[in-house]
């Protein structure tokens, strides 16, 4: 009976112990939900002990994918600009841009020239509708004082007929024949001398600067000191003026200055005697020039005129 008793008490104990340890084993997950949107529990890697899970793995962001990306694609361009090709490519563009901005500036020159040949012409062309304007009234005045001047020779030869019939003396009458010839060939003279130098300002008027220029020499070589003579030398000095040369039409503006100081074209030989410095660059000689112009001729169109080129003189930093 005893034995029996002890017997049962350690299968109690054993019993006990066992489902002791079994309590202390982790329960076995076959697989468990987990949160909504993350999926299962990964499986256990085989020589992981049962109930315990292995670790898991890091998973590769979006940020890491996009530096792979962007090092691959700097990678690509380094070797696109390390070609020669592409090379050559930016070469030329490179080359075609210089050339376009010498294209625009050689425009913007030119642009400049013809801006000024404009401008000169205009001058001119107003220059010479004026000049014409005082010729009308100069060749109508000089035609009106023609039949005064006849009246006033044929009054002298009346006087020395009567005088010759009166005292019937032959050295009087050859006087009087003599004084009216002169009247005659002086009048003559001036209408050649006019007549010639409507020639030579047409020749002039149609732009053939060459030519006038050898008219106009012609004209002052036959009348250095006719009534003309200041016109055709400042149209002579034009002439060159508008074929650009300079230098021989500032020689020929002084001569104007020099030799007719009492014309009316001083002032516009002082106008372009300071235009034929300012394109030669003498800022110097213009200024002065010009400054001469404005001190003597205000109130001239001339006058004005030097003032706006003062100012554009000084707008230009000259």
């Amino acid at each position: 009976m005893q034995r029996r008793i002890s017997l049962a008490c350690l299968v109690a104990c054993l019993g006990l112990t066992g489902l002791a340890r079994a309590e202390s084993l982790p329960p076995i997950v076959e697989s468990t939900p987990l949160e909504e949107g993350r999926g299962t529990l990964p499986a256990a890697q085989p020589g992981t002990p049962l109930g315990q899970s292995a670790a898991p793995r890091p998973p590769v962001t979006p940020a890491v994918r996009t530096n792979m990306s962007l090092e691959d694609r700097v990678a690509r361009l380094e070797r696109m600009v390390e070609s020669r090709a592409l090379m050559e490519i930016l070469m030329q563009l490179e080359d075609l841009q210089q050339a376009v901005q010498e294209i625009r500036g050689e425009s913007e020159v030119q642009g400049h020239q013809i801006d000024g040949i404009k401008q000169r012409q205009r001058e001119l062309y107003l220059d010479i509708d004026r000049r014409l304007r005082e010729m009308e009234v100069t060749l109508a005045s000089t035609l009106s004082q023609q039949p005064a001047a006849t009246d006033s020779a044929a009054a002298p030869a009346a006087t020395a007929a009567a005088a010759a019939t009166a005292s019937a003396t032959a050295p009087e009458a050859n006087v009087a024949a003599q004084a009216d010839s002169a009247s005659i060939q002086s009048q003559q003279e001036a209408l050649a001398e006019t007549k010639a130098y409507e020639q030579a300002f047409n020749v002039l008027k149609e732009g053939r600067y060459e030519d006038a220029i050898d008219v106009f020499h012609k004209f002052l070589a036959r009348y250095p000191n006719g009534q003309y003579s200041d016109n055709a030398q400042y149209w002579l000095a034009e002439a060159n003026y508008v074929l650009r040369r300079f230098d021989t039409a500032i020689a020929e503006f002084q001569k104007v200055l020099k030799q007719y100081p009492d014309s009316s074209k001083i002032p516009d030989a002082m106008l372009k005697t300071g235009y034929s410095y300012y394109e030669l660059k003498k800022w110097d000689e213009a200024r002065k020039m010009l400054n001469a112009l404005v001190e003597r001729y205000p109130d001239t169109t001339a006058g004005q005129l030097a003032k706006n080129r003062l100012h554009r003189m000084k707008l230009e930093g000259r």
